[in-house]
């Protein structure tokens, strides 16, 4: 008498086959590194800082490319000031900027890179390096106005006897810059801050830090 015939079952998908678990676990171990490299991505824009004289200087970095060439970008007004080389390797970020023969050398941890800015220039260094992701500004409403062209009186090595200092003001936001015989500093940007006007920025070759008040006689200090 033949045998009865058995029918063919799917395994349920909490199978304890041996194969059934392994491509789970492989799939789940492909998932999670893609996750975790997604996760590790600097692209953006950053909040970036560099201790000077014991003092931060904030300035903004532009982070993109990918992980085997990452790119940083520095900012004078419109002008970029790319990079080189990059990378960024077991939560190490290195980037080189040879034309000013610097280099950002800087760990990612718990969102925040920390490391060093140096360079062979007038910016040598090291200066301590720290950055987060970019937020929007807050700045304090109620700010005075002060847009327009000011003069500031000096006695320079080269005869002049007095700088142009412009401000474009929007707001709480403001750009500054001092026009002297030899060029002029660029935009320096900030905004309104517990009662002063707070102005900053590094572009890889100059780092500037500027506090502005409007004096009770219509002066700037």
């Amino acid at each position: 008498m033949p045998a009865p015939e058995q029918a063919s079952q799917k395994l349920p998908p909490n199978s304890s086959n041996p194969c059934y678990v392994q491509s789970m676990k492989w799939i789940s171990l492909v998932l999670f590194t893609a996750s975790l490299a997604a996760a590790q991505s600097l692209a953006g824009s950053w909040d970036a800082t560099l201790k000077i004289n014991g003092v931060d200087t904030p300035f903004r970095l532009e982070i993109g490319g990918d992980a085997a060439h990452q790119t940083g970008t520095l900012f004078n007004s419109d002008d970029r000031f790319t990079s080189t080389s990059g990378s960024f390797v077991g939560g190490n970020l290195t980037l080189a900027w040879d034309y000013y023969a610097s280099t950002i050398k800087a760990t990612l941890n718990n969102g925040v890179l920390e490391g060093q800015y140096a360079g062979t220039r007038r910016m040598t260094g090291p200066f301590p390096f720290r950055a987060k992701r970019a937020v929007p500004a807050a700045y304090s409403p109620g700010a005075p106005s002060i847009g327009g062209v000011w003069v500031l009186p000096t006695n320079s090595g080269k005869g002049e006897a007095a700088w142009r200092f412009v401000v474009q003001q929007k707001g709480s936001a403001v750009s500054v810059a001092t026009l002297r015989v030899d060029g002029d500093t660029g935009a320096i940007t900030g905004g309104y801050r517990d009662g002063k006007f707070v102005v900053s920025k590094f572009d890889g070759a100059r780092a500037f830090l500027m506090e502005i008040t409007l004096a009770a006689d219509g002066t700037l200090n």
